[in-house]
């Protein structure tokens, strides 16, 4: 687990303030990012960052590949460059959440227990719901889950060479464990509810990585659930909902995440999973006007349902958005969703939001890339397994809410460069 360095340790002493101009709930790296472009655009007020986790913002991605590797420390999002605590002039609370906000004329007061227990009313003149999400918790005794540093240290000591190991959902956490673990040499089978592993990526995507899981001999049942999970810790009986009885050393619920926003006042909108709707500037959609979100917390109302603004690159980026409209400033044109992942060997990139079957395959002996368009020939995403070269063709090609036309004829041809077939 990442270490504060001396090097980047803010002033954490709760006594210092009880006011501050913005408030972001949420140590990660949508919160960390917010207060930098604040500073960036020439914010000089005070800024208190929130975090839950005790340990200074760091790369939460790295958690799942690399979930049973020996001595790994998750990146220090300051030693990356991503912001630095001190030279922000942030204080930082660690090991703190936010469980009440109400609303006031000119801000909110915000309630935040702090470790001891202690709870402090920190009054705000803006809000910034950086506050994540958390793994839907099984309601079976004895399931791991994996979301923190801490998660990971508890499924890395669970996990042995010949372990059993049972995974209930095959999204992007479940394929990356269970790819790791495989490799590792656990005896891996992973259930899954719906018709295919990795649902929420094109089917063409999903029915590659299906043929990744028989490779590597993991075990994977689809079209099943999850009726009860028995047995003492270590030698678990897993019953699925068709009947059938699976042994496990350890159980993974991969069941997937939860906004962290239930200590929000209730007339917030929210999605039904629980997302703070949002303009394009991240404010929230409808009020109370104190209030923006970003990351996990938030959804981008854009066309007729709002957008999740979930992973790495909306955690990054939409945080310069968001500083933008606190600070009353032109909010930047947002880059295309972003997601990627490395299982079973392969890299994989989804660019754009796909839906329904693609118009172009590109296959090669490397990879393949996949391209959607609309009707009018015009890009809409983009999807590749081991073609790492096309990623920033296909990001340079959707920055900025561009639909280049497509060349159909070129774009079929997988010896013609991709920049080459965009016009």
């Amino acid at each position: 687990m990442p270490e504060t360095s001396t090097a980047h340790t803010p002033r954490t002493d709760p006594d210092e303030q009880t006011s501050v101009d913005v408030l972001v709930v949420g140590g990660g790296i949508a919160g960390l990012r917010t207060a930098a472009e604040l500073r960036a655009g020439g914010f000089a007020g005070s800024i208190l960052l929130v975090g839950a986790e005790t340990d200074s913002p760091y790369d939460r991605t790295t958690l799942s590949v690399s979930a049973l590797d020996t001595g790994f420390a998750p990146p220090d999002l300051a030693e990356q460059g991503l912001g630095n605590l001190t030279e922000l002039d942030v204080t930082w609370w660690p090991g703190s959440r936010a469980r009440h906000a109400s609303s006031l004329d000119d801000g909110a007061d915000v309630e935040i227990v702090r470790p001891g227990p202690a709870v402090v009313t920190v009054r705000a003149g803006r809000v910034v719901a950086a506050s994540g999400a958390r793994a839907v918790a099984p309601p079976w005794p004895g399931a791991l889950t994996l979301r923190s540093a801490a998660d990971r240290e508890r499924l890395r000591a669970a996990i042995r060479p010949g372990a059993r190991l049972v995974i209930v959902g095959a999204g992007w956490i479940g394929t990356e464990i269970a790819s790791v673990a495989a490799a590792a040499g656990a005896t891996v089978t992973v259930v899954e509810a719906g018709d295919r592993p990795l649902r929420s990526v094109p089917r063409a995507l999903g029915e590659r990585a299906r043929e990744w899981f028989a490779e590597s001999g993991v075990g994977l049942l689809t079209g099943t659930g999850v009726g009860s999970v028995s047995g003492d810790d270590g030698d678990h009986v897993v019953t699925l909902t068709d009947g059938r009885t699976v042994g496990a050393d350890v159980v993974l619920a991969a069941l997937g995440t939860r906004p962290e926003t239930d200590w929000l006042p209730e007339n917030v909108r929210r999605t039904a999973a629980g997302h703070v709707v949002v303009d394009g500037g991240g404010r929230a959609a409808g009020g109370p006007r104190w209030l923006w979100a970003v990351g996990d917390a938030a959804a981008i109302e854009d066309g007729a349902e709002p957008v999740p603004g979930a992973h790495w690159e909306g955690a990054l980026h939409h945080p310069a958005g968001v500083a933008a409209s606190i600070l009353g400033a032109e909010v930047p044109a947002r880059p295309a969703n972003y997601v990627f992942s490395e299982a079973f060997g392969h890299d994989i990139a989804v660019v754009g939001d796909p839906v329904g079957e693609p118009a172009i395959e590109r296959d090669d002996d490397a990879g393949v890339t996949w391209l959607w368009t609309d009707s009018g020939r015009r890009l809409e995403a983009g999807a590749t397994i081991d073609h790492p070269r096309d990623v920033p063709v296909l990001k340079r090609a959707l920055a900025a809410g561009a639909r280049p036309d497509v060349d159909l004829t070129a774009a079929a041809d997988p010896a013609v460069r991709l920049r080459g077939v965009f016009r």
